[in-house]
């Protein structure tokens, strides 16, 4: 599935196996991935480097800081604000999706009830909305 757009995404990830098949699918839909297994390693690289993304693939539990932990972080970097962020995990707990929610995170998927290309699918459309409401 060929995309119109090539997206620079940020997608943090653990599971080795998992992320590289994330990254395979997002290069085919014409993304391009930057991949981080540590979601205190990709904020201090984000905000030393000053890197641009068009949205953020978040694995909930992954190594240093969970979801929560990287959101509250991320919404205080000016100009991430406008960068959807997609949750996928585990994790169905309602009162972490609630908390990510009103973070800021755009939508939550739990991995095992979505497949990847659904999730990737699904992950262009919230860059797409963002982008149209710019």
């Amino acid at each position: 599935m060929e995309h119109k757009h090539t997206y620079q995404v940020l997608v943090i990830e653990d599971e080795p196996s998992l992320a590289d098949a994330i990254k395979v699918k997002l290069e085919k839909a014409g993304l391009k991935p930057t991949l981080f297994d540590d979601g205190k390693k990709a904020l201090d690289d984000i905000t030393a480097q000053g890197k641009h993304f068009d949205g953020v693939w978040l694995d909930f539990d992954v190594h240093s800081i969970n979801g929560l932990e990287f959101m509250q972080q991320f919404i205080t970097i000016p100009h991430w604000q406008d960068c959807p962020v997609l949750i996928v995990s585990n994790t169905g707990n309602p009162e972490l999706i609630q908390q990510a929610i009103e973070l800021g995170a755009k939508e939550w998927i739990i991995k095992a009830e979505v497949r990847l290309d659904d999730t990737v699918h699904r992950f262009i459309e919230l860059i797409d909305a963002a982008k149209a409401n710019l």
